[in-house]
């Protein structure tokens, strides 16, 4: 049985959403692999029999032991002196400098096998506006503003949103789960909550905020060249909901807004949907399970690709499971593609095996100053 490694926690302010997310893998998930939670925080990683249990995050700081450190080449840990194989690590953590593919590199720049979307693809795909820009789909009127721009350049941009038209919609570029989601009806609301926004991130993204639409999530992955589509699932809100909204207050909590699973709609929108899905998880060059978010103006009839999450909470299984797929055959579908794609990767050449220093041209160089 393969052992694998399941890293999350990380150093994002969506840390919390990582450990649910990882918990409820753990605890759902009886199949053919073998999970081991790792926990990562504050650049340091964890291993220990308490790490399943929720109530071991309400008061950290003092309960962190049994730190481990990874060493390049070595598919072990060691821990109070004993070994601790694995196969590969599988990462399960959200937001910047996790889901961005920083961790990703960091396992990889150790030789470590690595179960995760690869820097390239993570990068754009964390990225909003880099996102947007490359998944050649319809996409609502945007601005993306850079910190020093704003306070630079202010009346430039100010120009811009007048142009996009209010009221609009104000997010961080490089964040999730509703973090620092804001909207404004007006210029003094929008200055306002740029003071906040650039705390959490040097780029941010502005759009037109629709007023009459509804938001559909899609997941998707691939399996042996195949795409595997989850069921539509449709939420409506009466108001914009923020992190607090989804994951703290319970009457506005996730399970309080307006949820149909599966989306009863037109099979044009469907397709429309299923089909924009799988151009965006090609022309971003996806892997994995992502979910891909879409808003559909009812004024209009226009579809619009709104974001997309490389890792998703919870992976999504809830999208799957109305399609009969369920959790444990969602992560050994996961499991499989990840490692045949080590296997793929391991095939191809990293080296040339050419000593150019042997030839007396460039033994001979000298440093011109």
């Amino acid at each position: 049985m393969n052992k694998i490694l399941l890293v999350f926690g990380g150093d994002s302010v969506e840390h919390e959403i990582s450990i649910i997310t990882a918990l409820q893998i753990s605890n759902k998930y009886y199949g053919k692999y073998k999970l081991l939670l790792c926990y990562h925080k504050n650049g340091e990683f964890y291993l220990n029999k308490n790490l399943n249990k929720i109530d071991y995050y309400k008061n950290l700081k003092p309960k962190l032991r049994d730190k481990i450190i990874f060493k390049a080449n070595k598919k072990f840990i060691k821990q109070r002196g004993k070994k601790i194989f694995f196969d590969a690590v599988w990462i399960v953590e959200h937001g910047k400098y996790c889901e961005d593919g920083t961790l990703y590199s960091f396992f990889k720049t150790l030789n470590i096998d690595v179960i995760a979307e690869n820097l390239y693809s993570a990068t754009i795909g964390h990225d909003k506006v880099l996102a947007k820009k490359l998944a050649c789909v319809d996409t609502l009127k945007y601005v993306e503003i850079e910190k020093n721009e704003f306070f630079n350049n202010k009346n430039k941009l100010l120009t811009e949103l007048y142009d996009i038209g209010f009221p609009i919609i104000t997010k961080p570029s490089d964040l999730g789960s509703s973090i620092g989601v804001y909207s404004a009806k007006s210029i003094d609301e929008f200055i306002e909550n740029c003071s906040t926004l650039f705390k959490l991130t040097n780029k941010i993204i502005v759009e037109k905020q629709l007023t009459n639409f509804e938001e559909f999530n899609i997941a998707l992955f691939k399996k042996n060249n195949e795409y595997i589509l989850s069921e539509i699932e449709k939420v409506s809100s009466s108001h914009l909901l923020s992190y607090e909204d989804k994951y703290v207050n319970d009457e506005k909590s996730l399970a309080g807004q307006n949820k149909e699973l599966p989306a009863k709609i037109p099979s044009s929108l469907k397709k429309e949907i299923e089909d924009s899905a799988i151009k965006i998880y090609k022309n971003l060059h996806a892997s994995l399970v992502v979910r891909i978010d879409f808003l559909f103006d009812n004024e209009t009839s226009k579809l619009y690709f709104n974001e997309i999450n490389n890792i998703p909470g919870s992976l999504a299984y809830y999208l799957y499971e109305h399609k009969g797929i369920k959790i444990n055959q969602l992560i050994d579908n996961l499991l499989d593609e990840g490692l045949s794609k080590i296997d793929d990767e391991k095939q191809l050449l990293t080296n040339f095996e050419n000593n150019i220093f042997k030839y007396d041209k460039i033994s001979n160089a000298k440093n011109n100053k």
